[in-house]
């Protein structure tokens, strides 16, 4: 399994078994558009303007990342314009933008140049920690996109956005909400592990965690 932590954009290289497929997440921060949406409470975020989104896709053509996933997508259609106006020949065929649990209407997504046979989203979980009753959802999601590499291989790629470090009651910086994300995700992998040893999982995200905290110890537990 290879774990991509990230809060800006990051690249990886994955084993020469899937011809050195190149994977990369990039959180994009607030890529919001103009339209209000009635349902989120996106009125109090600035529209990403047209120079950041292309500043962003300069990134995206240096990665040159055959799967990138991203944090903080406003909406699919925010995602598929960028690449349809900035990436038309980088080969991303496959754009993902599901629902999430953020009151902000920040998502997770993802484009690739691999088939997406399936996506999969865990926002409805219930999150427990073991140092209190009290129990969460996912503040945004896990992502799980199902892809197809050349070689045949099943590629898993979980993308995450865990909760910032805002304190909320009984909670400083959110460390528990986060931990008990982590500990479910660590679950969740490790059962699709077990049950197909041989496909390919991939954690990538902003974790908002550093190496040493709670939340990124019981990842990599």
């Amino acid at each position: 399994m290879l774990f991509v932590f990230a809060a800006g954009p990051v690249l990886a290289q994955d084993e020469p078994a899937t011809s050195n497929l190149r994977i990369a997440s990039y959180n994009i921060e607030n890529a919001f558009d103009v339209f209000d949406d009635p349902y989120t409470r996106d009125e109090g975020t600035d529209v990403k303007l047209r120079w950041e989104v292309e500043m962003i896709a300069d990134v995206l053509k240096k990665l040159d990342a055959d799967v990138v996933g991203f944090q903080e997508i406003e909406n699919e259609a925010v995602l598929k314009a960028m690449v349809s106006e900035y990436l038309p020949d980088m080969g991303y065929e496959y754009v993902a933008v599901p629902l999430t649990n953020d009151s902000r209407g920040i998502k997770l997504g993802i484009i690739s140049r691999l088939p997406v046979i399936s996506i999969t989203s865990y926002r409805w979980q219930t999150l427990n920690h073991p140092d209190t009753d009290q129990t969460w959802r996912f503040a945004r999601d896990l992502f799980h996109a199902k892809l197809q590499t050349k070689q045949g291989k099943i590629l898993n790629v979980f993308v995450v956005h865990l909760k910032s470090k805002g304190s909320r009651d009984g909670d400083p910086q959110s460390v528990k909400w986060r931990t008990s994300e982590a500990i479910r995700i660590r679950q969740i992998i490790g059962d699709m592990i077990a049950n197909n040893p041989d496909e390919l999982v991939v954690l990538m995200g902003d974790f908002n965690s550093k190496p040493d905290e709670p939340a990124t110890m019981k990842l990599l537990s």
